[in-house]
């Protein structure tokens, strides 16, 4: 899968935005996990691949945590709900 395919992907088949500081950038995106609390997992759309980053909540504190996944890996993950494992 090419870059710009991954990009319509996340637009039409994801949660996920283009952050307000990135309109004209595809770089960086986000998605809205949790309302109340203001939390969002984050995307960095790199040329063959990606790097998700989400903040995990412990008691007592948080870590933020990433990993990087190609493109299909990424896609088969997010629709298994299994980007955290």
């Amino acid at each position: 899968m090419k870059r710009n395919e991954f990009i319509e992907w996340l637009e039409t088949r994801s949660g996920f935005s283009k952050e307000w500081s990135a309109e004209n950038n595809d770089t960086w995106w986000k998605e809205l996990v949790d309302y109340g609390e203001y939390i969002y997992d984050e995307l960095s759309v790199e040329t063959d691949n990606v790097t998700f980053m989400w903040e995990e909540f412990y008691w007592g504190g948080r870590e933020t945590k990433s990993r990087e996944l190609s493109f299909e890996e990424f896609i088969e993950r997010y629709n298994n709900y299994e980007l955290k494992y």
